[in-house]
């Protein structure tokens, strides 16, 4: 076993490396991005721009097919700047991770790529799972774990691959994986989740049942809902395949899987997971509220100025008082597409939006490609991760396959034609 992980590492480390730092060094956790002490968020821009400079190096040019994608996303950008005035220095972010997207998807295959992007996951999962359950049977060990505070005055124990809430602060302890809130923590194990489903044949039966434990131990109401979804998209991946013996194996897989969630609402009971995650959906509470002034508040946004959007700083500003328009007080934006609507408009959302459909067309069959796309576009809906290096770089591996395919294309009709 550890063998095999050494070779891994030794084979990969380019990607492992590369994959760590889009992951651990993220504006959306909480040692990077919402810590309260400062000089954090500098080291996660400094270790970005270290990434880039590394890329930078390994490619040293940009390839033709990537000049299309820079010259309109950066007049869109500069579109969006001058008509509304905006000088957020999240434009100079965004073309950041533009460069480190295109030169991530030139250096590496996708497949390897989130490949690593997936063994990162697991790690931060088993560290998690590991934090819950002493938790809950040593929470001595838990308080007697360093400490973080958020910019909202939160404390939080920090175990290297993972932060908990201090025992007693909730119902049941909650994790967050390195991530500034569950909800994103969420959005990175459905990520991992279907990326597994997408790039393998066969159902890792071990990789399936640490996401589905730690997915259960977030206790996440939207957590919950993506988990039953991607378990519906195994499930009919599992009955899609013509391979009797990996049809087979990969029931077996399921089942397990199955038995592991039947355990866990077993051991803590269908009423009290009930009240304590589903309950929200029931109760208004500053949850349900910021969920649905999202859609409210960003759509307001975007008829306004639906062609080049309204820019980062009329968007983060005026929130709030949009979303009250439609009776949501107090809202905070949790929606990465709408968000991305509100401020770029039209024209960048599409791209966006067709860029990572196009990276779920991988999959050979339009059904599991079309849900794979829905249950992200879902997840997405929950937390604001406008700026989030990996969203990027999914995009930009969706239109470098579109531009492949198309090469290949037209290669196999040269090759045709030579030997016709």
């Amino acid at each position: 076993m550890f063998l095999r992980i050494t070779n891994y590492i030794k084979n990969n480390s380019k990607e492992l490396l590369v994959s760590f730092c889009l992951v651990y060094f993220s504006n959306d956790t909480l040692l990077f991005g919402t810590n309260q002490n400062k000089v954090f968020f500098w080291i996660h821009i400094i270790v970005l721009c270290l990434v880039l400079v590394f890329l930078f190096l390994k490619n040293k040019t940009i390839h033709n097919e990537y000049i299309p994608l820079l010259f309109v996303t950066i007049l869109l950008n500069l579109l969006t700047i001058v008509i509304n005035y905006d000088l957020s220095i999240k434009y100079l972010f965004e073309l950041m991770m533009l460069f480190i997207g295109i030169f991530v998807s030139q250096s590496f295959s996708k497949e390897k790529f989130f490949n690593c992007f997936c063994f990162w996951i697991k790690t931060i999962c088993l560290f998690s799972i590991g934090a819950f359950i002493t938790a809950l049977i040593f929470p001595s060990i838990i308080n007697a774990l360093p400490t973080i505070t958020n910019k909202n005055g939160n404390i939080y124990h920090f175990a290297l691959f993972t932060f908990i809430e201090p025992v007693g602060y909730s119902v049941l302890p909650r994790v967050y994986g390195i991530f500034r809130e569950p909800g994103v923590f969420m959005i990175f194990i459905g990520m991992a989740m279907i990326f597994e489903l997408l790039f393998k044949d066969k159902i890792q039966i071990k990789s399936f049942i640490i996401y589905v434990i730690a997915m259960l131990s977030i206790f996440s109401t939207a957590g919950y809902i993506s988990l039953a979804l991607i378990l519906v998209l195994a499930f009919l991946k599992i009955l899609l395949s013509k391979n009797i013996a990996d049809k087979k194996r990969n029931i077996f897989a399921m089942l397990l899987v199955l038995v592991a969630l039947g355990l866990f609402i077993a051991y803590f009971g269908f009423d009290r997971l009930n009240s304590f995650v589903f309950n929200k959906l029931r109760v208004e509470n500053a949850s349900s509220t910021s969920r649905f002034g999202s859609f409210a508040g960003n759509l307001r946004m975007f008829f306004e100025n639906p062609i080049i959007g309204k820019g980062y700083s009329f968007a983060e500003n005026n929130f709030t008082l949009y979303a009250s328009y439609s009776g949501y007080s107090n809202a905070h934006n949790t929606n990465t597409f709408l968000k991305i609507l509100s401020v770029h408009g039209i024209i960048y959302f599409a791209f966006i939006t067709i860029a990572i459909f196009k990276f779920f067309s991988f999959s050979k069959n339009k059904l599991l490609s079309l849900m794979m796309f829905g249950i992200f576009i879902l997840m997405l809906c929950n937390e604001d991760l406008i700026v989030n290096t990996i969203i990027y770089v999914i995009a930009i591996f969706g239109l470098a396959n579109q531009r492949r395919e198309y090469e290949n294309s037209i290669n196999k009709r040269s090759s045709l034609w030579q030997y016709s």
